[in-house]
């Protein structure tokens, strides 16, 4: 198996910025994985319904795109919201693209992250 990075190296730090310990060493025990990867279910179904708002709903885009160039985080983050997404999320606004950066509740065993990129 080839590694892209030292098998060690990703085992205690932070993730999206989160502190994470260390994981088990034990191969076998995957009660972890498949917690993180129940719990990124959900997400995919948010992530599903905004996707399918900026689709679909010119009006939506349009107020997301104009709330992105005029630098109004909160009037972003709120459309964001209204679309379903529950999910903790940074969006990163560029002049050519929106990023949503989503992660794990605080709190959570789950341990996953995702980044949503749309060009304008």
């Amino acid at each position: 198996m080839e590694w892209l990075v030292p098998p060690n190296y990703l085992q205690q730090g932070y993730v999206n910025d989160q502190y994470r310990f260390a994981m088990p060493q034990d191969p076998s025990d995957v009660r972890d994985f498949q917690a993180s990867a129940r719990r990124f279910i959900p997400l995919t179904q948010e992530i599903a319904q905004l996707l399918n708002a900026i689709g679909n709903n010119a009006n939506f885009a349009r107020q997301l795109k104009r709330a992105a160039a005029g630098g109004q985080n909160t009037r972003v983050n709120q459309l964001i919201r209204s679309a379903g997404v529950r999910t903790p999320f940074r969006a990163q606004i560029n002049p050519d693209r929106i990023a949503i950066i989503f992660f794990p509740p605080t709190g959570t065993k789950a341990c996953f992250g995702i980044t949503v990129s749309l060009c304008w």
